[in-house]
């Protein structure tokens, strides 16, 4: 989820909502980049453990 919204009961409402992350505006884009890899990572990791 990337929002201009930065006060905690935003970032608990959104991750409830089943965000799988949470970035605030502004952002420096390496860090958005760096986020999708690791997220992109655990997915690749999970997806192997079910297809064994």
């Amino acid at each position: 989820m990337v929002t201009a919204r930065t006060e905690s009961i935003n970032v608990i409402r959104g991750l409830g909502l089943g965000a799988d992350d949470y970035i605030t505006k502004p952002f420096d884009p390496s860090q958005l980049v760096a986020r999708v890899r690791s997220h992109l990572k655990r997915y690749e990791r999970l997806t192997k453990r079910s297809a064994n």
